[in-house]
């Protein structure tokens, strides 16, 4: 039995960055809900994508996502082209968000 020791430590800031985006994104989704309780299937489709949407672009604003997270599942998901055409659009959203903040000077 080979024993490897593993030094880690949680990185407490990125993961109160990260739910504080998700805490963030829930908001407008939740009240599109509510406000359509007696809403069929559509509703809770098109409050998921706002969410999602809203996720995506406060995640790199609260500085939860760097340019290293974006990067690496670039490399390993889009070596397929079916996972590629849904990735791509969703990870260059991200970057141009982080670009824009960069040159504004908000970088993390």
């Amino acid at each position: 039995m080979v024993l490897t020791l593993i030094f880690a430590r949680p990185d407490l800031g990125a993961s109160a960055r990260i739910l504080l985006a998700s805490i963030i994104a829930s908001i407008p989704s939740t009240a599109l809900v509510q406000l359509y309780m007696a809403g069929t299937g559509l509703v809770h489709f098109i409050a998921g994508g706002l969410f999602v949407l809203a996720y995506l672009s406060l995640a790199p604003i609260l500085g939860a996502v760097t340019r290293q997270d974006i990067d690496n599942p670039e490399t390993i998901l889009c070596r397929t082209r079916a996972v590629a055409f849904f990735i791509k659009p969703v990870l260059a959203y991200e970057t141009r968000i982080r670009d824009r903040l960069k040159a504004l000077g908000y970088e993390n």
